[in-house]
């Protein structure tokens, strides 16, 4: 019996030159931004990318194969913008953030109903100058096994205060919701018969040893490690816009216009109003983040606090060493 040549997954051409992520690690802010990424009138629909999130951590680990994540994700973006042109698969609940609701040219979204499927929307595809946002989570962590995939994609990662990014964690419950929480759609590792979130991989035990609110300190502080370290790795590049929350609620106007020139496109005519809608600009009150800074020393354990107290005075002295645009 003649045996069988190992096959490779493989993919078409991706025909999608104008992915931009809005990036970071979990609640730093990138909803704020999100919401108001369609004042740009090159912007299209905002929409997540959940098989991404799942994809590269599985990847990361080792679970799958780069031929199979690589023909994957290819296939996945270039059928999610294809059906953004068609006006498939776009979500139609009002006041959600990807909603065509939410969207400065609904009527353009209403118009696409009508158009016919086929080889002409690909053709559009290819000559659109307008850039299709997605909110993700993380890329930054797993930012060269992103790269192994050549997509061509621009990136807006943004970082927030660690103290105040723990305590949004914590408030929001995903120092227990990760475990009992059926609507976290977070990726999940089996450690001995209970979940654990993927980023959890290597201190599993610790994990789940630790309280709710230490939870939420070792994955805030995990994750921003390993987002440094790929950042420094990567240093300065021109398709990556880096700034910080903070930055945002207090210059917002500043930072609205540095994102016209990196993503090449003018605003429209009422985008105050989205700006108002976002609570933009806002003040930041550093003293919210000492009260935060202070709850924390009180209430997780010495070793665990004197690490995220060196990760909150990095951020704060020069974001950890990391450009601003």
């Amino acid at each position: 019996m003649k045996s069988r040549t190992k096959l490779k997954f493989d993919n078409h051409k991706s025909y999608v030159k104008n992915i931009v992520f809005i990036d970071g690690i979990p609640r730093v802010g990138k909803t704020a931004l999100s919401s108001i990424i369609t004042i740009y009138k090159k912007s299209e629909v905002l929409q997540f990318c959940h098989p991404l999130e799942h994809i590269l951590p599985a990847y990361s680990l080792k679970h799958i194969s780069k031929s199979f994540s690589k023909s994957y994700i290819n296939t996945y973006f270039n059928e999610a913008i294809y059906n953004t042109f068609i006006n498939r698969s776009l979500n139609i609940r009002k006041n959600e953030l990807t909603s065509i609701y939410s969207h400065n040219s609904i009527k353009n979204y209403k118009k696409r109903l009508l158009s016919s499927d086929g080889e002409n929307v690909i053709k559009r595809l290819k000559k659109t100058k307008n850039f299709f946002p997605f909110m993700s989570h993380d890329i930054m962590v797993n930012y060269f096994k992103l790269m192994n995939f050549k997509l061509n994609f621009r990136l807006i990662e943004v970082y927030r205060n660690p103290v105040d990014t723990v305590m949004s964690w914590y408030n929001r419950g995903w120092g227990t919701r990760f475990i009992n929480d059926s609507k976290s759609w977070t990726l999940s590792l089996n450690y001995k018969s209970k979940l654990v979130p993927w980023y959890s991989a290597g201190y599993e035990k610790e994990y789940l040893k630790s309280s709710e609110l230490e939870r939420c300190v070792l994955n805030v502080i995990d994750l921003n490690q390993r987002s440094i370290k790929n950042h420094r790795k990567i240093g300065k590049n021109k398709k990556i816009f880096v700034m910080t929350f903070e930055g945002l609620q207090v210059n917002t106007v500043t930072i609205i216009n540095k994102l016209k020139k990196f993503l090449n496109s003018d605003y429209i005519k009422n985008f105050k109003k989205y700006l108002i809608k976002a609570r933009l600009p806002r003040k930041y009150d550093y003293g919210n983040t000492i009260k935060n800074k202070n709850y924390l020393k009180k209430n997780i354990n010495t070793k665990l606090f004197h690490k995220l107290d060196k990760l909150e005075k990095a951020y704060v002295k020069n974001t950890y060493g990391i450009q601003i645009n």
